[in-house]
């Protein structure tokens, strides 16, 4: 199943339509891994700051 924020235009719009509306749909839950370091690079954690936010507001609509 795609991700709600990939569908909700073309649903929006008719072009795609919902199937089963009455089966809830799980949450899936999401980890990113990256190789270990004894020290993280101030970009490297402001890059997972940012991603972490993009990812939160999509996926907890």
């Amino acid at each position: 199943m795609l991700s709600d924020f990939l569908c909700d235009p073309y649903l929006k719009s008719g072009q795609l339509v919902r199937l089963f509306p009455e089966v809830e749909i799980q949450k899936w839950q999401l980890f990113l891994y990256r190789p270990y370091e004894t020290v993280t690079p101030p970009r490297v954690l402001k890059v997972f700051e940012i991603l972490e936010g993009i990812l939160k507001k999509e996926f907890e609509r």
